[in-house]
């Protein structure tokens, strides 16, 4: 199955200038056949988004350089706090001892430079970070959850799902 989602979002800049809107504007149905649904979480999942989210910036930084423009791909993931998130949480869920793991400081540490150019808002960038920072602290079990209540909507608990849209007004 191919899904269009990738192409269209690697490719908008190209065509002008890109927003983020922090209000929703459609509602997303949750079922057991969605694509994107996960139940579980593994270090496998972050990585292959890791790889993903590296094979769109060396596209761009290739079409950039087509149009005689320049985009280092490097900066990029150097300031994404979603790109972040994801080598953290890979980092967590592996073991100590896995091949090119990142330690969970050291990731904390790029996050926190990455977070005042970051184009979230003050709130929505104080969450993130307090949540890196609980993952990059917390033992294994407990960083397990918070990674699970991050990436896994249907298994974070009610109140706190209201505690999130309360901070995020």
């Amino acid at each position: 199955m191919i899904w269009l989602d990738p192409v269209l979002e690697t490719n908008a800049p190209f065509y002008g200038e890109v927003l983020t809107l922090t209000d929703p504007l459609a509602q997303y149905r949750m079922h057991n056949t969605n694509g994107y649904q996960r139940q579980e979480l593994s270090p496998d999942y972050f990585l292959e988004m890791i790889r993903t989210f590296e094979k769109k910036l060396i596209y761009i930084e290739k079409r950039a350089a087509s149009w005689g423009e320049v985009f280092d791909a490097e900066t990029a993931k150097r300031h994404s706090i979603w790109y972040l998130e994801c080598m953290m949480s890979a980092a967590k869920l592996s073991l100590p001892s896995a091949p090119n793991r990142v330690a969970p400081l050291r990731i904390l540490g790029r996050a926190l430079r990455a977070a005042p150019n970051s184009p979230y808002g003050r709130k929505q960038r104080a969450i993130l970070l307090a949540w890196l920072t609980a993952v990059a602290l917390a033992p294994r079990k407990l960083a397990e959850d918070l990674i699970t209540f991050r990436f896994i909507v249907g298994r974070r608990p009610r109140w706190l799902e209201r505690f999130v849209r309360i901070l995020a007004r």
